[in-house]
């Protein structure tokens, strides 16, 4: 990274909803510089300041300095701000009078403006009349320059930090901006972690320039928040044990040690101490050893509570006796010339007897087949049928396959943003909910679907238990099905199996622990074709020569990496496929922060947008860039979106993760497994849930060891959770309880304070 000192000469371009700029920049070691990047509303024509970046050439605009960061020295933006203010207001000034006005009065300006108008006289070519028209506006409007003031000098003060623009509307929109913001800031550093996007790294930097000690006990609370709220449920658990806790901040300090301003010096009294303060602000929950975050808690105790009311009230569906299905079934059978199984008509009799059941099985089962008769079912009795999908994808798919409406849980809840329009106090009419893709609930969607589903509801989950659980905190499907107490339907038989694909075959002896790795396949023209290669730089080679061959013979593909970072990860490996099947030769490209984005990139939704109606999980192709804004194109339709959106809600996806790919289907999958990956990454679920993500086949190049351990490591990711142990204490009888107490943090939603026992 090099740094360059200058004064901005010309603002070339400027995008005040993105922040982009372009600017003409004069050193004193020669010509002009045109430098890019997200700039504040202090950078502005005479601004001097240091900027961090580097030089980068563009085939069409030539040679310029894309920054990343930089220092103010001399700024001139309150004074050029107040003369844009003034004739903003006062129309019969004018930009030349009030330009002289500023120059006259220099920094004192705001002074005479609130204490002397009349002074303004003093100025050629401004009488008494002109000058009682400015005081006049000025008086009326001075509040707005105080509230853009200022936000003016949070901005500097959140500058001084290398705080960037895009973070900085964060920071604004979350605390209100102004100097309440500051103080609040200065107060207590940490909260910025409460804001999306924000580390414990980054707040800890701005708190220790502000004085605060590493040894202070609001470092360590501030930190356990961070670990409970953030770490614990970005690795899928809903709480920590003091054990967890300990160990994760012993092993953040170890990482951290080269560039984490000091260490949390940790003792047991203090870790202890810490946890009872934090209990006592009621911002966590501590029972027994384990720690939760108020929300997890909340979700987790109340779902093993409402699906227990589900259970134990009666079915509107007495009147649907055996005899009635059975006939059904045959007349189902008939019309479309198929013979279910003896556990596909199961599933069909639990559907009048069993309030909650749930159907699994791997692929080529039959749970796509159950779930359209079910359907037919539903109708032909005239129920109100709602059929959903944890995203968007897998709801396409579901409807596609059912021949019903389906849609995602967020958009059937009237999900906006925070508020859900259906919940405990607005309940969601239906009669079956049938939800597929199961396995990837996470614990906070499956206690809103209960909170806003009525007690009669009859709930048929669907879902392959042996594919990866949800991204998000929580293990809801595998949760109910150990508990017990919820009938489980095991779909076990491969339906025509002479005709199955080998990647059926492949995908149930990878569930079924074969490691003789023979059924990979040597030969090209296989469905599971196996690439044995031990270089990971000649990996990636061929990862890129077999996109390209792809593409060019325009076959649908999409390339599935077990990891985010490391060698041959996701993020590696987009910015190699960009490089290779978009490269820099694009005529106009933006920066996101970790990656850029071209004309013609393939990139991912990583965020619902329902006034947008685009999904999580959703592909797109970029068309077009402009004036701080990206066009793309899914599934035939276009959005547009500005940069700040962008970086929130956009990916490259020329490499997904297999997380991501979980719900959706591709004609070809192309597989990187090497042993690498570690561990955590090595599991039988995961390379079971990415050979399955094809319909005609998969390429795996990679490791023979790397398969082999994969495929012998059956002992899935445990994830702190204690939904099916509370879902047997409900049926029991046995009820602890948690009274809420008046003073529960006034931000937590109003529905999670019912009277109902918080068990």
């Amino acid at each position: 990274m090099e740094t360059i000192q200058g004064t901005i000469k010309k603002v070339i371009f400027n995008n005040e909803e993105s922040s982009f700029k372009v600017l003409k920049l004069k050193t004193s070691k020669g010509p002009y510089i045109t430098i890019t990047g997200e700039f504040g509303p202090d950078i502005i024509s005479g601004t001097i300041a240091d900027f961090h970046g580097n030089y980068r050439n563009h085939p069409k605009y030539g040679t310029n300095f894309r920054v990343s960061g930089y220092h103010i020295i001399h700024n001139v933006e309150e004074l050029t701000s107040i003369q844009l203010f003034l004739d903003s207001i006062s129309p019969n000034i004018g930009v030349k009078r009030a330009c002289r006005i500023v120059n006259h009065f220099g920094n004192d300006i705001i002074n005479i403006l609130n204490n002397n108008p009349q002074r303004i006289t003093e100025i050629e070519g401004i009488g008494k009349i002109l000058a009682q028209s400015l005081e006049k506006a000025w008086n009326k409007n001075k509040d707005k320059w105080n509230k853009k003031r200022q936000e003016y000098t949070l901005r500097a003060f959140l500058y001084s930090f290398g705080i960037k623009e895009r973070r900085i509307k964060k920071i604004i929109n979350f605390f209100g901006g102004g100097l309440n913001a500051e103080e609040k800031i200065r107060e207590n550093p940490y909260k910025l972690t409460e804001i999306e996007g924000f580390g414990f790294s980054t707040a800890d930097f701005v708190a220790r320039k502000l004085g605060i000690s590493e040894s202070s006990p609001l470092r360590l609370q501030a930190f356990i928040l961070y670990a409970i709220n953030v770490l614990c449920t970005s690795a899928g658990h809903l709480y920590l044990t003091t054990k967890n806790l300990s160990n994760i901040i012993n092993r953040y300090i170890i990482e951290n040690s080269t560039n984490f301003i000091g260490k949390i010096k940790l003792k047991p009294e203090d870790l202890n101490e810490a946890i009872k303060n934090l209990v006592q602000e009621k911002l966590i929950v501590q029972e027994n050893e384990a720690l939760y975050s108020f929300l997890n808690f909340i979700y987790e105790k109340q779902s093993a509570f409402k699906i227990s009311k589900i259970l134990n009230k009666s079915s509107d569906l007495i009147f649907l006796t055996e005899e009635s299905i059975t006939k059904h079934i045959k007349s189902f059978e008939k019309e479309h010339r198929i013979l279910l199984s003896e556990k596909q008509k199961e599933a069909l009799y639990y559907f009048a007897s069993k309030k909650v059941y749930i159907i699994t099985g791997g692929p080529g089962t039959g749970k796509s087949l159950i779930c359209k008769t079910i359907v037919n079912l539903a109708l032909k009795l005239n129920l109100r049928l709602t059929c959903l999908a944890p995203t968007g994808i897998a709801a396409k798919k579901l409807s596609l396959i059912i021949g019903h409406e389906a849609s995602t849980i967020h958009r059937c809840l009237g999900y906006r943003g925070s508020e859900w329009l259906y919940d405990e106090r607005n309940k969601y009419e239906t009669d079956i909910v049938i939800c597929d893709e199961s396995s990837m609930l996470d614990q906070e969607v499956f206690y809103r679907l209960l909170s806003a589903l009525p007690e009669r509801v009859h709930i048929i989950l669907v879902g392959d238990d042996d594919q990866l659980p949800s991204v998000s905190a929580g293990n809801v499907l595998r949760e109910l099905i150990n508990c017990k107490e919820i009938p489980v339907i095991k779909f076990d038989q491969i339906f025509r199996q002479d005709e199955a694909s080998d990647i059926i075959k492949v995908a149930h002896k990878i569930k079924n622990g074969d490691t003789n790795l023979s059924y990979f396949k040597s030969d090209p023209g296989s469905d599971v074709f196996f690439i044995r290669e031990n270089n990971i730089q000649l990996i990636e080679n061929f990862l890129i020569k077999l996109a390209r061959t792809f593409k060019d013979k325009k076959r649908l593909f999409q390339i599935i990496a077990p990891r985010n970072q490391g060698p041959l990860s996701v993020y590696e490996l987009n910015n190699s496929l960009q490089n290779a099947l978009n490269s820099e030769e694009s005529e106009k490209e933006y920066s996101l922060g970790k990656f850029v984005v071209r004309r013609g990139d393939r990139v991912i939704i990583t965020k619902n947008d329902y006034e947008l109606e685009v999904f999580n999980g959703e592909i797109g192709k970029i068309t077009h860039l402009g004036n701080g804004f990206i066009t793309i194109n899914l599934d035939k339709k276009e959005i547009r979106i500005s940069l700040e959106e962008a970086a929130e809600k956009i990916k490259l996806a020329y490499v997904l993760s297999v997380h991501k790919s979980q719900g959706q289907e591709y004609p070809y999958i192309i597989l990187p497994f090497i042993t690498q990956y570690g561990k955590n990454m090595l599991q039988r679920n995961l390379l079971y849930t990415a050979i399955t993500r094809a319909k005609r086949k998969v390429i795996i190049i990679g490791h023979g060891a790397a398969l082999e351990r994969a495929i012998n490591n059956s002992s899935v990711s445990i994830r702190n959770t204690k939904l099916g142990e509370r879902i047997q204490k409900c049926l029991n009888k046995k009820k602890d309880f948690l009274q809420i107490q008046p003073g529960a943090p006034a931000d937590y939603p109003a529905v999670l304070y019912q009277k109902e026992p918080l068990l």
